[in-house]
Formats: structure tokens, sequence, C-alpha cells
């Protein structure tokens, strides 16, 4: 972690670091066929109160990259996105963390698009590197 990092995120600081998923994720949504994937997660900090976020998403079997995500980690921050995106919109995004007592990092995402109500999305376990 970053030695010039706010005192806010103190609680935070055990996940700076590179996550990669144990076994494969598992991805469901109404609108979609289930599918599994690979993830891997880099989270740091720059300084500021919150933290950066980056996420590339793997096709479980090709490999080939199927999704890319970044931006930060902030207590109560808006969605935003670019204005190309095709519709139905996402509307809203709630992503829960959760240490193991393992160690591990457990992932759930949940989504709403204009179309659908906030629904569970993705869930996968994470290794630190």
């Amino acid at each position: 972690m970053n030695p010039d990092a706010p005192d806010v995120l103190t609680p935070l600081y055990w996940l700076a670091g590179t996550w990669k998923s144990k076994d494969f994720g598992q991805g469901t949504y109404p609108t979609i066929k289930d599918f599994q994937y690979k993830d891997e997660l880099v989270i740091s900090c720059t300084g500021q109160p919150l933290l950066d976020f980056s996420s590339r998403t793997f096709h479980a079997v090709s490999n080939k990259m199927m999704h890319r995500e970044t931006g930060f980690i902030k207590i109560k921050d808006k969605l935003g996105r670019i204005e190309f995106t095709k519709s139905p919109h996402v509307t809203k995004i709630q992503r829960k963390l959760r240490l193991l007592d393992t160690g591990e990092l457990e992932q759930t995402v949940f989504m709403a698009t204009e179309n659908t109500p906030l629904t569970q999305h993705l869930q996968v376990t994470y290794t630190k590197q």
C-alpha cells in the first residue's frame, strides 16, 4: 500500500494487490446464458481517499479477454459510463467484497439495467498473488 495513503483507507489496506480467480467464476443474468470465467483484479492506492480498481475477465476455455473494467472503490460513489455503450444501459452496480477465513477474497456483483432490477450477476473467489 502507498505510504502516503489517507488514514480513511486503513481498514481497506488488505485489499491492495493483485488477486486472481481461484477457480472459475460463475456468471448469470436473466437476459443471457450462464457462463464461467477467469478474472484478475488489481487494487492499489494512488494517495487519494479511494482505491484504484482494475478487472480483466477471460473466457474459461479459450482464455480470450471478455471484459475489462477500471474505476475506483469509493464509499457511496455514483456509477458513470461512457456515452457510446449500447442499450440497455447499466443503471446500478453493487459489489460485495469479503475476506474469507482462508485469506481468499470473495466478490459478488449485482447489476441493474434499464430493463432488469438489481440481480446477482457474478460470483468469484480470488487468491492474492
